[in-house]
């Protein structure tokens, strides 16, 4: 998604085909939490990873708008309050347990990170105070889904790599500490580059 050049038709056509496969991986991982069987870890990061997704996609329809439409309204608040009971849960496992709980802890991430993506997102995209916003927010929001993603699936599959229970972590961290540093080098490159070229020339 990040490899073809930023705006060709590739790169868009990508995009698209990856937003719309979050968005089924959301719908059918709702469906199954919610009929089959609940998994407060596969929820948690189902949610996450979707709004992600909906918020870069998104950005780049919003530079042209000059306020934020019923639909982002809907999509933050609803975060917001996903995000929150998810938070709430994960306080309740660790009372109830009364010790620690990786599934706890991971409830207890995933809802304040729901939260505070929901809560910047609608802050940055109601002020628009600076024109690249939303190619930031574009970056940060689709390379962030990809980051969940791949953590849900590393977790989930990949495990027989791990020698030994105690070196799990590696598989929880890995795909953070590879792709944050990438979403940091996208944003001041693709960023300044725009900015760079927007200055008037002396």
């Amino acid at each position: 998604m990040a490899l073809p050049k930023k705006g060709n038709v590739l790169h868009k056509k990508l995009g698209r085909v990856y937003f719309y496969a979050m968005s089924t991986v959301f719908v059918t991982a709702v469906l199954y939490v919610s009929l089959y069987s609940w998994n407060a870890f596969l929820f948690a990061i189902a949610v996450f990873s979707f709004y992600m997704a909906y918020s870069g996609f998104r950005s780049i329809r919003l530079r042209l708008q000059e306020k934020l439409a019923t639909i982002d309204w809907f999509a933050g608040i609803t975060a917001s309050l996903v995000g929150t009971g998810i938070l709430s849960y994960g306080i309740f496992l660790f009372s109830r347990s009364g010790s620690f709980s990786i599934l706890a802890l991971l409830c207890v991430i995933f809802g304040f990170f729901t939260v505070q993506a929901a809560i910047r997102d609608v802050r940055v995209k109601s002020r628009k105070k600076d024109k690249h916003w939303w190619l930031s927010q574009h970056i940060s929001g689709m390379l962030g889904s990809l980051i969940a993603a791949t953590t849900a699936f590393s977790v989930q599959n990949l495990e027989f790599l791990i020698p030994g229970h105690n070196a799990d972590w590696i598989l929880w961290l890995l795909p953070t500490a590879i792709g944050v540093p990438l979403i940091v080098y996208y944003i001041s490159k693709t960023v300044g580059k725009r900015k760079a070229s927007s200055q008037p020339a002396n």
